[in-house]
């Protein structure tokens, strides 16, 4: 920086998170096809465009005050804090989708039968009927 390359090293910052975000991501996609998750992924991608969109606005004036560097700290640490508390708030959804199983399992039968157990139509055991009404009348 004391060399008045400072808009060299920004550009090469710049360029380095384009990079990743678009070359090395997509050569990983090639190479082994996976999904994202939608959320994280757009939280991510959301706050680098709100970054540069701030870092364009920054160096208008070419021109970096002290202030405008503690507003990309304070971004970083609302990013920071909104994944921080996005993970919490997942892992409790979680938490609270494995009890609700859990407590749906519990009023489950034991002996669940297989369907082929039920291909047969209900039919009442005659003999016990009639051996019921035997003793009755006795």
């Amino acid at each position: 920086m004391r060399t008045n390359s400072g808009s060299l090293a920004i550009g090469e910052l710049l360029g380095a998170a384009t990079f990743i975000v678009t070359c090395v991501v997509g050569a990983m996609c090639i190479i082994k096809p996976f999904k994202v998750n939608r959320g994280p992924f757009l939280r991510d991608v959301g706050f680098f465009t709100v970054s540069v969109m701030i870092l364009l606005a920054m160096l208008f004036d070419h021109h970096i005050h002290a202030w405008e560097a503690h507003m990309m700290i304070i971004l970083y640490i609302i990013y920071v804090t909104v994944v921080v508390i996005g993970s919490w708030w997942e892992r409790r959804q979680d938490k609270k989708r494995r009890v609700e199983a859990l407590i749906r399992g519990e009023f489950e039968p034991d002996d669940v039968s297989s369907p082929a157990d039920f291909e047969q139509p209900y039919r009442d055991d005659r003999e016990r009927c009639y051996q019921a009404v035997l003793i009755l009348v006795i």
